[in-house]
């Protein structure tokens, strides 16, 4: 698991699916989003997302009803 300079953890698509406990197309759909967060390392392919600043945009997208 790779950690960025802040000590908040980088996770690609299969480390956001166990995290989440979700299935990939959820995960994919989540990371197609406009905004969302992702990093790309040095003569890296994939990009890895970081887990402070996926937490922060999940939070901004999400919607809750109020209940009464």
């Amino acid at each position: 698991m790779a950690f960025d300079p802040n000590g908040s953890r980088m996770f690609n698509i299969q480390g956001l699916m166990e995290e989440m406990q979700t299935s990939r197309e959820k995960v994919e759909l989540l990371v197609s989003m406009p905004g969302c967060p992702e990093f790309y390392y040095p003569n890296q392919k994939r990009p890895v997302y970081p887990e402070s600043e996926m937490l922060a945009f999940i939070k901004a997208k999400t919607t809750y009803k109020r209940s009464m």
